[in-house]
C-alpha cells in the first residue's frame, strides 16, 4: 500500500512491488523509468522523523523511504549550496563550478572531458532533462542551467512573504509541466528553498513556535545579524520550531506532488531521489546560524532516499555514503552509458545480501575561502573521528566522534596516530584530486549576482 501525507489526511493507494514492475517493464520494452530529483535546501537529516526525530516532521518522506532506500550516514560535499551542487551533479569532489558567479570576480576553470553533468548524462541517454527551481543563483548564463533542455526560473508571486517562490508556488508550475511531460523518459531536477532561511510558517505548521513569541535577535523568520546574534534557549528553540515547521510545510507539498505524479500515471514510472545540499546550525551554541565554514554533522549530514523501479523496498544503507555517490548510483540503477569519470560509487552494491563490498571509510567535504576556487577548508569524517584541514589558514583539528555541538574538543594532540592516519588518507587519495582541478586551464571572468 502506498500512503501520502495530504493536509492531515491520509490516502492510501494500492501499489505492487517496484522492483517487479520494473522488470516487467524491460521485458516488454517500455521506456526507462523517469527520474525525478528532488533537492531541499539546507535541510539536514536528524531533523526528518525517518532519521529518529521525536517531532514527526518528514510523514511523506518517512514513506518514501519505506518503500524504497534510505542512506543513514550520508554527507555532502560542500558546505554551501555554490560548492555543493557542482560536487552532486557531477559525482566529483573537485568540479569546475556551475554558477554564473559570486558578486566580484571568480576564476573559472575548462572543463575536463570526463567530468559530466547529470543532465548531459541523462540526455545522452535520450532522456529530455528539465531543471526546474526558486534558487537565484542557477542564471541562464550558468553552466547548470545551460546543461538541461529546458530549465525555469520560478520567481515569488504575492502570495510568497519570503525572498524565494515557495514550494507552492513551484509546483503549480511543476504540475503544469508534468501535464505536458514529454513522451520520452525524462530527467527532472527541481530545487526548492522552503527548508532554507527565512522560515515563515502559516498554520497548520506553526504547531512547534509560540504565537506570542517575541525577539529582537530573530526578525521575518531569520536572525537579524549573520555573526553579532546571541541567542537564549528560548530563542534557540524557537529557530528550531521554525525550521521543522517548514520541514512539515515542505514534506506537505512533496505529497501533492507525488498525489500529482499518481494522477497522471507516472509515480510508478519513476525514480525518486530526496537529498539536500548542505545542512544548518540553529543557534545551539546561542550564535551560529545557518550555514556557515565549520566541520559539523549538522552541516555536513544530510538526507538521502531513494525509491521506484528497480529499487529493493524498506532497506537503509548504514555505510558511509556522500552526494557525489546518487549520480554513479542513477547510472548503475539505470544502465545508462558514459564515459564520465566519478569519485562516488553507487550504493546498489551495498544493498546486496551477499558479497556486498566493503563500505567507504571516509567522508569527504569542504568549505572555500576566498571564492569558489580558494584555498579550501578539507575535512575526511571516519566513524570514529572528523580530521580537519584548513588550508587557507593553515590550521588542523582532530574531532571525536560522535560529533558533539558545541562543545567538542580538539585531540589532535592525544592521538597521534589516527591524525597520520586520516591525514595521509587525504594526502594520498583526495589531495591529487584537488591539485589536478587546480592545474585546469582558467579565464578570469567578471559577473554580478547578489549573494543568497
Amino acid at each position: 500500500m502506498r500512503r501520502f501525507m495530504l493536509a492531515g489526511i491520509v490516502f492510501v493507494l494500492a501499489c505492487g512491488d517496484l522492483a517487479a514492475r520494473a522488470q516487467a517493464a524491460q521485458e516488454t520494452g517500455n521506456k526507462q523509468p523517469n527520474v525525478i530529483w528532488i533537492v531541499m535546501d539546507a535541510l539536514r537529516a536528524d531533523s526528518l522523523s525517518c532519521h529518529g526525530y521525536d517531532r514527526r516532521t518528514s510523514p511523506n518522506m518517512d514513506a518514501l523511504a519505506a518503500r524504497g532506500v534510505r542512506a543513514a550516514h550520508h554527507f555532502t560535499q560542500g558546505l554551501w549550496t555554490t560548492v555543493s551542487v557542482p560536487s552532486y551533479m557531477t559525482g566529483r569532489y573537485f568540479p569546475v563550478m556551475v554558477h554564473e558567479s559570486v558578486e566580484g570576480t571568480e576564476v573559472e576553470r575548462k572543463r575536463p572531458p570526463e567530468e559530466l553533468l547529470a543532465p548531459a548524462i541523462f540526455r545522452a541517454n535520450g532522456y529530455h532533462t528539465a531543471m526546474i527551481t526558486s534558487h537565484p543563483w542557477f542564471t541562464p548564463r550558468s553552466r547548470l542551467w545551460q546543461a538541461f533542455d529546458e530549465a525555469i526560473f520560478e520567481r515569488p508571486d504575492d502570495r510568497d512573504r519570503a525572498y524565494y517562490a515557495s514550494f507552492a508556488t513551484l509546483n503549480r508550475r511543476i504540475f503544469q509541466w508534468l501535464a505536458n511531460a514529454p513522451r520520452q523518459p525524462f530527467f527532472l531536477y527541481i530545487h526548492i528553498l522552503d527548508t532554507h532561511f527565512p522560515h515563515i510558517l502559516d498554520a497548520p505548521y506553526d504547531l512547534w513556535i509560540d504565537p506570542e513569541f517575541t525577539s529582537e535577535q530573530i526578525q521575518n523568520g531569520t536572525p537579524v545579524s549573520k555573526y553579532e546574534c546571541r541567542f537564549s534557549p528560548e530563542e534557540h528553540r524557537h529557530l528550531q520550531g521554525l525550521y521543522d515547521g517548514s520541514i512539515l510545510y515542505s514534506d506537505h507539498q512533496l505529497g501533492l506532488l507525488f498525489w500529482k505524479l499518481e494522477t497522471l500515471g507516472l509515480l510508478d514510472g519513476s525514480v525518486i531521489v530526496i537529498g539536500s545540499d548542505h545542512g544548518d546550525l540553529l543557534g545551539e551554541d546561542g550564535m551560529r546560524w545557518g550555514h556557515v565554514p565549520a566541520s559539523y554533522d549538522l552541516l555536513m549530514q544530510v538526507p538521502f532516499i531513494l525509491a521506484g523501479p528497480g529499487v529493493p523496498p524498506g532497506r537503509v544503507v548504514n555505510d558511509i555514503t556522500e552526494n557525489v555517490d546518487i549520480v554513479p548510483t542513477l547510472v548503475e540503477l539505470l544502465r545508462l552509458e558514459t564515459n564520465a569519470a566519478f569519485d562516488g560509487r553507487s550504493i546498489l552494491p551495498l544493498l546486496r545480501e551477499e558479497g556486498k563490498p566493503e563500505g567507504r571509510q571516509y567522508a569527504l567535504s569542504k568549505y572555500v575561502a576566498g571564492g569558489y576556487d580558494g584555498k579550501p577548508g578539507l575535512i575526511l569524517r571516519g566513524k570514529d573521528f572528523k580530521y580537519e584541514w584548513d588550508m587557507y589558514n593553515e590550521r588542523e583539528y582532530l574531532w571525536p566522534m560522535p560529533d558533539a555541538f558545541p562543545n567538542r574538543p580538539n585531540v589532535i594532540e592525544e592521538y597521534p596516530d589516527a591524525v597520520a592516519t586520516l591525514k595521509g588518507y587525504l594526502e594520498r587519495e583526495i589531495l591529487p584530486k584537488w591539485e589536478a582541478y587546480r592545474a585546469l586551464p582558467e579565464r578570469v571572468v567578471v559577473l554580478s549576482i547578489h549573494d543568497t
